[in-house]
């Protein structure tokens, strides 16, 4: 099994090309007396969650496991 990543940052393609859809900020900061370095990160569900497949959008495209 391969594993894939994607760092998530404001230049990450949107689904729609949407621009709002995808924030990061501070939650904590130990430079301001917290315990730890924390994000907030708020996004869709298209947001480098998954793939696409042609069946998404076709009732005739290929499924994940036409693919070798």
């Amino acid at each position: 099994m391969k594993y894939l990543s994607h760092f998530l940052n404001k230049n990450t393609p949107l689904y729609g090309n949407r621009k709002e859809n995808l924030s990061i900020e501070k939650a904590s900061c130990i430079c301001s007396g917290a315990v730890a370095n924390s994000l907030k990160i708020s996004f869709n569900n298209h947001v480098g969650t998954h793939i696409d497949l042609p069946k998404h959008f076709d009732d005739n495209g290929p499924l994940l496991n036409d693919y070798p």
